[in-house]
């Protein structure tokens, strides 16, 4: 199978050390298939752990769950092997979150994702 590297852009900090928090999950796709509402129980569960961090925590929820559904929707259906983890990772830096999601995927996949 012809997988492919990094897919989409990074954007780091200046200063990691001002990171205040970080959630890492790691899921297999299988589960996410066999009950695609998982991909919104684990995206609404990550966005009420990071609400906090906003002054509007009911829009911030909801702007962040759909975000995340969608990213991990993604994780799932373009992931090369579903028994193979798939992970997402979130980090707080004062006003800024960055997301990060890995799997692995074959190259027609990650062509689309383009």
């Amino acid at each position: 199978m012809d997988l492919v590297g990094q897919v989409g852009d990074t954007l780091t900090p200046q200063d990691p050390a001002e990171r205040l928090s970080t959630l890492r999950v790691e899921l297999l796709p299988i589960d996410l298939i066999v009950q695609w509402r998982r991909c919104s129980k684990m995206a609404d569960f990550l966005a009420g752990y990071f609400e906090y961090h906003f002054e509007d925590r009911p829009v911030a929820a909801q702007v962040l769950s759909t975000g995340l559904n969608e990213l991990i929707e993604n994780l799932a259906k373009f992931s090369a092997n579903k028994q193979n983890p798939v992970s997402i990772e979130i980090n707080h830096y004062g006003e800024l979150l960055t997301v990060t999601t890995e799997n692995e995927a074959a190259r027609p996949q990650a062509t689309a994702l383009h």
